[in-house]
């Protein structure tokens, strides 16, 4: 499993109707960059092997177990993915249901999956090295 650190998370309120609120992933510029890379990268792993295979008709295909919300059809493999593209494309804060879906998506492959790690802030030494001697 990919491991990426995170800031902070936002919850926010939950939607007229709906039994949950979305929670959002806040990182470091850089481990932002390097989740999108890793969305790339396995995204462009996925349709490789799509094409290889003669199987893109798969990733249109709606799943059975994703279902949306307000009777609207199934997720697909493509949603799903592109959903992930998009958000961090849009320079957003990662979702916790679209990195969800992702994950269970690719639960047979732990590699592509992405765990969330909260970040330990680092420490700065900076008072203890020029504070006030105490003898």
């Amino acid at each position: 499993m990919a491991k990426f650190k995170y800031r902070s998370t936002r919850e926010m309120e939950p939607r007229p109707g709906a039994k949950f609120a979305t929670t959002y992933y806040r990182q470091t510029p850089a481990e932002y960059r390097r989740v999108q890379a890793h969305v790339e990268a396995v995204i462009a792993d996925i349709i490789d092997g799509a094409i290889a295979t003669n199987q893109t008709d798969l990733l249109s295909a709606e799943l059975k177990n994703f279902p949306r919300t307000g009777g609207k059809a199934n997720y697909s493999a493509a949603d799903i993915l592109m959903d992930m593209r998009d958000q961090l494309l849009s320079g957003k804060d990662i979702a916790s249901g679209i990195l969800g879906r992702w994950n269970r998506l690719l639960a047979e492959f732990p590699a592509e999956c992405i765990d969330m790690i909260e970040h330990e802030p680092e420490t700065n030494n900076f008072r203890a090295v020029f504070a006030e001697p105490k003898y």
